[in-house]
């Protein structure tokens, strides 16, 4: 039984002598119970009381901005219910946790019942005497447990005039209401913040990240759209605070150019810790699916602002200044959120859905976890866009503006996107297929990694479209950049880079081999009857330029290869035509030797010709390479192979 419970509902302070079966303000130390029935409304400061629990169809009403009080604990029984007033402004202080062991048992806005007034600011703060401090947050195991819905806000305007370096004023293209006030009012719902991205038409190659800045509004006119910026507040680690000198994230001003676009970084409902360095370790912590829907609310100075669960819904939501946004958790779908000035706006996870989303002015926008799927989402002024991670899929996204845009993981799929102004578009990494997408003015469109498919990409306006890629194909793409692969030759001698209707040109053929040179199609040195050959560029008398096709033969069939050679020089190592087992390729490995091989006379501007045939004789099918190679410090080579794969049968009637 607890030290102090309600007799009947009223005010904590001015109704105590009704309310508390003491006849008192419950004092310092004591637990409290509201008792089922009855709503009590917080109008004043508290005691240092213990746990305060709300037992089945008690309410507890916030409806007063603490200050300098807290709960220590608030325990929320099922039936029972955490309920924000919906016309004074509050702020609940817990210097503890909040259990949930209900549905429907904290509502701070509903639909149908929204907090819509944006005058009323209703946040809940967990209060903090040192950063990322445990025993702190919101947890619940329960399904439908918490809501947050708020204001209807513009979350959205672009730069309707030019702001110079050194703009203390922007003017906006839409009216997007905004509240101008402290930091203080604005963590608690009661003042804006934006954040000013970068101009959208790039004027240089590499990240533009320097272009992001976050303001406070020191004054808005709804008539003319004009912003006052000012000081987002000093110290703000994660934030890249306009006009303040330079962070990670800050390098240096450029002037925006009309079109840059604006976030508002701002609700009036909420969660957050005591400071930007005063974080729980979890704003809220999810045991259930579905446990959390929240719509135009805001997470902010939480160390994660939502850790693990499944299935909850943010809708129109704002995550800023925490160090993780999202942490761990699967199936959770964000809806035109923005998530910026974090650490990391996504971290871990699984198979979460992003929705016109923007994470922006973040260290690393997503950062790991697998099967993420983002639409339609802006991610820019990064750090890092994405940061490893396995099988994303990305549609009609734009990653810009970023040290990196994508850097590390595996298997992600990139549709209809456009990677632009980053220092490296795609670096390292496997593995990961880019369908019409657009890389331009970047440093490196692609810098290094292995097993990309791009598919109709353009690429344009970069330092250099590819850079030291180890393994690729790509289907009619546009490589216009002044350098379409540097350092190709710094490479393994094995790795192979192949561009088929390369440059939009159908039947246009480019490679870049190992080490050893480039390959491009041909159509006037040819053999008698054939309209193309394939002319290699060796660079090197050490290590071999190639072009090879991988085939599939089945157990009893035999590969037929028909070959023909030419080159334009006396050479030492003269060129060849070879079936190479993939598992055993004597590029990789010098021990191990074709499985057949033809090897052309020192003839020059002579097309030699002949077949070379392997038989598998095993049980199972075998991958296999025909390879033509050659190497040289000069000259040309020219190649060209047909390859037939045939049962015995037909090969002993052929014969």
């Amino acid at each position: 039984m607890a030290d102090v419970w309600s007799v009947a509902g009223g005010n904590w302070n001015a109704d105590a002598a009704t309310v508390w079966n003491t006849g008192a303000v419950p004092a310092a130390g004591k637990t409290v119970q509201i008792s089922a029935g009855h709503t009590v409304t917080v109008d004043n400061e508290i005691n240092a009381i213990s746990t305060c629990t709300v037992n089945g169809t008690g309410v507890l009403k916030p409806g007063f901005q603490m200050s300098t009080s807290a709960f220590a604990n608030i325990v929320v029984d099922s039936g029972g219910k955490l309920y924000a007033s919906r016309t004074a402004s509050s702020l609940l202080r817990v210097a503890g946790t909040i259990t949930v062991n209900g549905t429907n048992s904290v509502d701070y806005g509903i639909l149908g019942d929204p907090i819509s007034n944006v005058a009323v600011g209703a946040f809940i703060e967990f209060v903090c005497t040192s950063d990322n401090q445990a025993s702190r947050g919101l947890n619940t195991g329960i399904t439908n447990a918490v809501t947050f819905y708020g204001a209807t806000r513009v979350m959205t305007s672009t730069l309707a005039a030019l702001a110079n370096i050194g703009a203390t004023s922007i003017v906006l293209a839409a009216d997007m209401a905004l509240r101008l006030g402290t930091i203080a009012q604005w963590s608690n719902g009661l003042a804006d913040m934006i954040l000013v991205g970068h101009t959208p038409t790039q004027t240089n190659n590499g990240a533009q990240n320097d272009e992001m800045d976050i303001y406070l509004v020191g004054n808005y006119v709804a008539g003319t759209k004009t912003v006052t910026l000012a000081d987002a507040g000093a110290g703000q680690s994660y934030w890249p605070r306009g006009g303040t000198t330079p962070n990670w994230n800050d390098i240096h001003q450029t002037a925006r150019q009309i079109g840059t676009p604006v976030y508002l970084l701002a609700a009036n409902v909420g969660i957050r810790g005591s400071a930007y360095n005063l974080r729980p370790v979890n704003g809220i912590n999810c045991g259930a699916a579905h446990a959390v829907a929240l719509t135009n609310a805001m997470l902010a100075w939480d160390y994660s602002g939502i850790n693990s669960g499944t299935g909850a819904t943010l809708t129109s939501c704002t995550l800023s200044g925490n160090n993780i946004g999202v942490q761990y958790g699967s199936g959770n779908t964000f809806t035109t959120c923005t998530l910026s000035g974090n650490s990391s706006g996504a971290q871990y996870g699984s198979g979460n859905t992003f929705t016109t989303c923007t994470l922006s002015g973040n260290s690393n926008g997503v950062y790991y976890g697998s099967g993420h799927t983002l639409t339609t989402c802006t991610l820019s002024g990064n750090a890092y866009s994405v940061y490893s991670g396995s099988g994303f899929t990305f549609t009609t996204c734009t990653l810009s503006g970023n040290s990196y845009g994508v850097q590390y993981g595996s298997g992600h799929t990139f549709t209809t996107c456009t990677l632009s102004g980053n220092s490296y578009g795609v670096q390292y990494g496997s593995g990961h297929t880019l369908t019409t997408c657009t890389l331009s003015g970047n440093s490196y469109g692609v810098y290094s990694g292995s097993g990309h498919l791009f598919w109709g990409c353009i690429m344009s306006t970069n330092t250099q479209d590819f850079y030291a890629v180890g393994s690729a194909l790509a289907y009619n793409c546009q490589f216009n950049s002044g350098v379409e692969h540097a350092a190709y030759t710094a490479r393994a001698v094995w790795d192979y880079v192949e561009s088929r209707d390369h440059d939009g040109a159908p039947n246009a053929f480019r490679a870049w081999a190992g080490r050893g040179g480039i390959v491009n199609s041909n159509v006037v040195t040819v053999p008698s009857g054939k309209a193309i050959s394939y002319q290699f560029l060796p660079e090197s008398a050490t290590y071999p330029v190639f072009k090879e096709t991988r085939t599939l033969v089945e157990p009893g069939q035999t590969l037929i290869v028909h070959w023909w050679l030419r080159k334009d020089a006396a050479m030492a190592y003269l060129p060849r035509a070879q079936i190479i087992d993939v598992f055993a390729d004597p590029l990789v490995d010098n021990v191990s030797a074709p499985l057949a091989q033809a090897v052309m006379t020192n003839s020059i501007d002579t097309w030699e010709q002949g077949i070379i045939s392997w038989r598998n004789a095993g049980t199972t099918a075998r991958l296999v390479y025909v390879r033509t190679q050659g190497k040289n410090a000069t000259g040309n080579i020219y190649t060209l192979t047909e390859a037939y794969s045939v049962w015995q049968a037909v090969v002993q009637a052929w014969r």
